[in-house]
């Protein structure tokens, strides 16, 4: 892979590195995806995964290594940040305002991107936010769960929950942490059509990592995977399952 920056690559590193005492989590890793993909990072346990994803977002510091977010240096800066500059996270946990209703959970996020806030006025009187929070439980069909509180909904419907909160904020790109991990098989068919619909949204950047590979061969352009916490490889969803270093680290091939 080049390390050249272009205008199209939203997200990039160079010699990414992660240590956690004398365990290398993640090693070296020159990697990037362009604005408006969808890509995948897969890998065995222990390949680096989460952790690479953690790096990127700003949850840990990196080792060594540069990381660039459209063309701006984030190698230093908190999640927080990076958050501000258009890159958030989903959890493999949900990770939501329980007690709060669907429709405050989205709006809270939303409120996040006014550049102007007086702190007297009330929630509801924000026109912009409240319109934004409404387009995002239309877009994931959560309309008719906007008043009820997010504690009582079934698993499935509160990782819709997480991605409206991401998708509030107005996002470049969304990182998704095993999106569809405890999912019965309705809720991972619903989880892969919601993915597969932000997947045809030209302004919006995906990365994925997933354990789940007919997932990924379905809604990824391109996949990278990293095994002990390196690039072994990447490729089309062809190119990577027809690979012989693929099935034998990660599908358990000959």
């Amino acid at each position: 892979m080049s390390d050249t920056t272009t205008d199209s690559v939203v997200l990039q590193t160079r010699d990414l590195t992660k240590r956690f005492g004398s365990l290398t989590a993640v090693d070296d890793v020159t990697w990037s995806v362009e604005a408006g993909k969808t890509k995948a990072i897969i890998g065995p346990n222990g390949a680096g995964k989460s952790t690479f994803f953690n790096v990127i977002s700003g949850v840990f510091p990196p080792t060594s290594g540069e990381m660039m977010l459209n063309g701006e240096p984030i190698t230093k800066k908190k999640e927080h940040e990076i958050a501000r500059l258009g890159l958030v996270k989903t959890y493999q946990k949900s990770n939501i305002y329980g007690e709060s209703t669907v429709f405050d959970n989205i709006r809270i996020a939303a409120q996040t991107n006014e550049t102007t806030f007086n702190m007297w006025s009330k929630a509801s009187d924000l026109t912009s936010v409240n319109q934004r929070t409404e387009d995002v439980l239309e877009r994931l069909g959560l309309s008719e769960e906007r008043d009820r509180t997010a504690d009582e909904l079934p698993h499935g419907l509160q990782r819709k929950i997480e991605i409206g909160i991401a998708l509030a904020t107005d996002p470049d790109i969304i990182l998704f942490d095993e999106p569809i991990a405890g999912m019965s098989e309705d809720g991972r068919q619903e989880m892969l059509s919601v993915l597969q619909n932000l997947s045809n949204d030209p302004s919006l950047t995906i990365v994925i990592t997933e354990h789940d590979f007919d997932l990924v061969m379905n809604l990824a352009e391109e996949i990278t995977v990293l095994h002990q916490g390196s690039v072994l490889t990447e490729g089309t969803p062809d190119e990577i399952s027809a690979d012989k270093q693929v099935q034998r680290v990660y599908l358990g091939g000959e």
